[in-house]
């Protein structure tokens, strides 16, 4: 059986005061602490402010909160990881179905709504990787915008027509 010290039962004393350190009063935890250790009140009062027990609490509790938010941050991180990994698999398995032709994009509305997705799923704004980032903001920027009454666009990159868009609003792209 461990010997008790006044310093281990002043340590024990604290530890039960920070327990309780959100409740009324000073003098009514110091009572409560004193009946539980069979502690004068007095003595585990003049323990508080000889040894600065409000201000230890702080510390302890500011320690306590920052291993907290490490750790609920690092979880997080890995949490957000784990699903950008599961979301770039989904589009890979997308990619490579428009690209065997089992799913076809039909429209411009499509097209914009793959791009916006991707974008959103993959982050842009904080992209881990700066050529997905450049690659999404070129698609993006090369989205054609219907000028002129007929409501036709045209996108063409060197000679050649790259996608169509037609007053239906329908795209149609060439390889």
């Amino acid at each position: 059986m461990p010997i008790l010290t006044d310093e281990n039962i002043r340590n024990e004393a604290f530890e039960y005061f920070f327990t309780l350190r959100n409740e009324r009063s000073v003098t009514k935890i110091c009572a409560k602490v004193g009946e539980r250790l069979k502690l004068a009140p007095r003595t585990v009062l003049n323990w508080y402010h000889k040894y600065n027990w409000q201000e230890m609490a702080q510390n302890k509790h500011d320690k306590m909160m920052a291993t907290i938010e490490g750790a609920t941050e690092s979880l997080i991180a890995d949490e957000i990881n784990t699903m950008r990994r599961v979301y770039v698999t989904a589009i890979e398995d997308f990619k490579g179905r428009v690209d065997k032709g089992i799913i076809k994009i039909a429209n411009f509305k499509d097209f914009n709504d793959c791009v916006k997705t991707y974008s959103q799923l993959t982050n842009i704004s904080n992209a881990s990787n700066e050529k997905d980032s450049r690659w999404t903001i070129n698609v993006i920027t090369a989205i054609p915008r219907p000028t002129g009454a007929s409501g036709e666009a045209t996108i063409i990159e060197g000679d050649q027509t790259v996608i169509e868009v037609h007053a239906d609003r329908k795209a149609s792209a060439s390889s």
